[in-house]
């Protein structure tokens, strides 16, 4: 799962603030379930 996070530029920035960003984590969450080989 560390391999999404270098394409997902969300990524970095829901571990900064989950809370804050709380509709962003799960759209983020989405992203990466859904493009697990999109490196």
């Amino acid at each position: 799962m560390t391999a999404p996070r270098a394409s997902a530029p969300r990524a970095p920035m829901r571990t900064r603030s989950p809370l804050h960003l709380s509709p962003n984590t799960f759209l983020t969450n989405a992203w990466e379930l859904s493009t697990p080989t999109l490196t």
